[in-house]
């Protein structure tokens, strides 16, 4: 007569735990195959749709380059926007230019003779 174990079975000798693992394993294998067939999918789904967006901004950056307000387009700014504004009149060539003033502000003092005593007429 046969001895009982845990991984056998009672008269037979057959591996029963074992058996029942590869059965298993069997089973699981078509829910294998469609979980890696979703991840599949799934990576290409994410591939075309950032293929099309990549797609729609090209051609929305072609469209804009037909348009000639895209190189008309010109704007002033000043180094310091506190001390000096600046705007486009007109139709200027494009280009740097630099504003440089030809006198700055200085303070001013009057300087007077003084006064004689505080009943003088002025100027007097």
């Amino acid at each position: 007569m046969g001895t009982i174990s845990a991984s056998t079975g009672l008269n037979s000798g057959i591996d029963i735990q074992g058996t029942v693992t590869k059965l298993i394993a069997i089973d699981a294998k078509p829910r294998d195959a469609l979980t890696t067939k979703v991840a599949n999918l799934t990576k290409q789904q994410t591939a075309v749709t950032t293929l099309s967006a990549y797609l729609l901004s090209v051609q929305f950056i072609t469209k804009n380059l037909g348009k000639s307000s895209v190189f008309d387009s010109q704007s002033a700014t000043t180094s310091d926007p506190n001390s000096l504004t600046a705007t486009v009149t007109g139709s200027p060539a494009s280009g740097t230019y630099q504003y440089t003033p030809l006198q700055t502000a200085q303070s001013q003092q009057f300087l007077g003779n003084g006064f004689k005593s505080a009943t003088d007429a002025l100027g007097g």
